[in-house]
């Protein structure tokens, strides 16, 4: 694929591609968190409600946590993050469609996807540390991706304000483009691969494949005092 290609330094050039697919979708997110809750709150006219539905993202995320881990052990991050920006692509179509249409119940299956879509996007830069990068730079590369994130973040939300008064199908393909862009830059740049591929069916240099077991309680086992 053309990523063996274009690598110069594996600790850097590769994260430093990744990157970008990243940034791109997270741009997406960060404009409809700003963009979102204004014309929910318009369709709802409830405050409450409004944060009731944006919450619920969250609860869907916390499950997603406990419930995708088994079903994404043996597929690759490419295809995460792939299904991750498929889910991407939806939500702001399915957000517009709630506002033109008036219907909260629109927003809360776009809650749902949010919630979704955003896990598959962290478990797919978590199995990608795993596949491409070595253990010793991984707090680099976090630091990385830790920073797309907080770019985003600053940037997203000055990007909406000017979108807000845009006609919304017009943000919408927007949105949808930078979405599309990552994906298709994704596939030229990485390639496909359904399930994960191990260079001699080892890990050498790099930790352990995560195992996924299903404890709801085990972050809090771990906070237990030893007797």
């Amino acid at each position: 694929m053309l990523l063996r290609n274009l690598r110069l330094h594996r600790g850097t050039s590769v994260l430093a591609l990744f990157s970008v697919p990243v940034a791109l979708v997270l741009l997406s997110d960060n404009i409809l968190s700003f963009i979102i809750p204004i014309n929910l709150e318009e369709v709802t006219g409830s405050n409450f409600l409004t944060g009731l539905i944006i919450a619920f993202s969250s609860l869907v995320g916390l499950f997603s946590d406990y419930l995708f881990p088994p079903f994404l052990k043996n597929i690759s991050w490419k295809m995460q993050f792939l299904l991750s920006g498929i889910m991407a692509l939806f939500l702001p179509i399915i957000a517009t469609l709630g506002k033109i249409y008036s219907s909260a119940w629109l927003f809360l299956i776009a809650s749902i996807i949010w919630g979704i879509y955003y896990e598959l996007l962290i478990f797919s830069e978590e199995d990608f540390m795993v596949e491409e990068e070595n253990k010793s730079d991984y707090s680099k590369d976090w630091s990385i991706l830790s920073s797309m994130h907080f770019i985003t973040n600053v940037i997203g939300p000055i990007i909406a304000s000017a979108f807000i008064l845009m006609p919304i199908w017009q943000y919408t393909f927007v949105l949808i483009g930078f979405v599309a862009v990552g994906l298709i830059y994704t596939l030229s740049i990485f390639g496909f691969e359904f399930t994960h591929i191990d260079e001699d069916n080892k890990l050498t240099g790099k930790a352990k494949r995560h195992k996924f077991n299903l404890e709801l309680f085990r972050e809090i086992k771990i906070w237990k005092p030893s007797t």
